[in-house]
């Protein structure tokens, strides 16, 4: 039987490459052949961590309407902050790159 569960957003792997202009890594959500976003049900305790997503605000303006609480649903395109901390810098970075190396 399953333990505790958690209802996760699914976003694309992160790109092998940094930007070049933030150092972060772009992402984005995940949609099905109909068009809706996918999402998935886990274990809580595969859950590693959390993660900091950085909209992908471009160069249009920003909605005024959008709060610190629903950023996140007006865009579709992020940077995965890998410097919010260091153990995010650690574990996001060099994960990263690692699969990057396997390529080669």
């Amino acid at each position: 039987m399953p333990g505790p569960l958690a209802v996760v957003e699914w976003f694309s792997a992160p790109a092998k490459r940094l930007n070049h202009v933030n150092g972060m890594f772009p992402v984005a959500r995940s949609f099905g052949s109909d068009g809706k976003q996918q999402y998935g049900i886990i274990e809580l305790a595969d859950v590693r961590r959390g993660c900091q997503l950085i909209p992908k605000f471009g160069r249009s303006n920003v909605a005024h309407n959008l709060t610190p609480h629903s950023v996140l649903d007006g865009y579709d395109e992020f940077y995965l902050n890998n410097r919010a901390d260091k153990d995010s810098y650690q574990s996001i970075y060099w994960e990263v790159s690692d699969d990057e190396d396997e390529d080669d």
